[in-house]
């Protein structure tokens, strides 16, 4: 089991109650509680006891209703922190579907899971009175994963490592990833200004630079004379173009086939940032030929420990202002 694979000690592991949204009912959330916050990437179900009663709250202060056990709401909220909408017997919320907290299982797997199941099991001795149902864990969440026909989601291998469809977790330990899978939850759920503050404090991490083919889209936005335009071509001269702020500025200018500047680019933004943001990086192009691309892609996995390198088309705005075959490497650094 993966608690063998830790070795037998003592832990104080963290404990949280994540927010489930239901397909019913806009800010509708069904709140259920874990002890073992790394096994929610394998989710599957939620379960509830069929015999307890259970309450729609709503919450002024989130703008959002929550589902809960009654006698467990007081341990939440205060008296005057909500207002009681209706109750259920457990048995009532069975089937009712929610969004998976995740997006790593497959088609298939989706079609068969996400949903609230009964199993007189949950107790209401703590927590929420509804609990998350991860079949690769567990003996009861197996059990009522075969009486409803579950899909068998494990992300976390025998070892306790995460396996690579977990991307944003994968080759950590279960329990090193613990405090991180509560920060990914609660910022699902930050206001549009705490985001945009976010993002803003970002903006000069953000390592944007491209190299464009040829220079001719650029003289006609007025970013380059003429003459300029003229000896780049004439002399295979592709300058590294850094944006910052808004401006652009020419930080390097490479020369040759763009497969040879390509090579010089990646390793300029190697050693001009060690330490970056492992999670993903996006190879943006203008429409570039496909060898182009693939080449980049290559050069970057070899150079870099990305996650995930996605391949993203660059818009309208981007390809009129520098031209076919125009491509750059982004991520965030640290």
């Amino acid at each position: 089991s993966h608690e063998v694979a830790q070795g037998y000690k003592e832990r104080n592991d963290l404990t949280l109650v994540a927010k489930f949204k239901s397909l019913d009912e806009d800010n509708l959330y069904f709140l259920a509680w874990t002890t073992t916050p790394w096994t929610l990437p394998s989710n599957v179900a939620l379960c509830v006891n069929p015999n307890e009663e259970y309450v729609k709250i709503y919450c002024p202060l989130t703008n959002e209703k929550y589902i809960l056990a009654k006698e467990l709401v007081k341990a939440f909220f205060k008296e005057d922190e909500y207002t009681l909408e209706c109750s259920y017997v457990g048995k009532d919320l069975e089937y009712k579907k929610y969004a998976p907290l995740f997006d790593y299982a497959s088609e298939q797997d989706k079609e068969k899971a996400y949903y609230v199941t009964c199993d007189t099991y949950v107790t209401l001795t703590d927590g929420t009175g509804i609990v998350h149902i991860a079949p690769a864990y567990g003996a009861d969440d197996a059990n009522v994963g075969m009486r409803y026909n579950l899909p068998f989601i494990c992300m976390a291998g025998q070892d306790g490592i995460f396996k690579k469809e977990a991307t944003h977790y994968s080759g950590r330990n279960v329990f090193e990833v613990n405090e991180q899978v509560a920060e990914d939850l609660k910022n699902q759920g930050k206001t549009a200004e705490e985001i945009e503050t976010e993002v803003n404090a970002l903006r000069e991490k953000v390592n944007t630079s491209f190299i464009p083919d040829r220079l001719d889209y650029l003289y006609k936005g007025g970013r380059c004379s003429k003459m300029e335009m003229y000896g780049a071509n004439l002399l295979r001269i592709h300058p590294m173009i850094d944006m910052k702020d808004g401006a652009l500025t020419v930080k390097r200018k490479f020369r040759g086939k763009m497969e040879m500047c390509m090579k010089a680019y990646v390793e300029d933004l190697k050693n001009t940032y060690p330490a970056y943001d492992k999670t993903r990086c996006f190879i943006t192009h203008a429409s570039a030929y496909e060898g182009l691309v693939e080449y980049t892609k290559n050069l970057v996995k070899e150079s870099f420990d990305f996650d995930e390198v996605i391949e993203t088309v660059a818009g309208a705005v981007v390809t009129g202002h520098c031209g076919k075959n125009t491509i750059g490497v982004l991520f965030i650094a640290e």
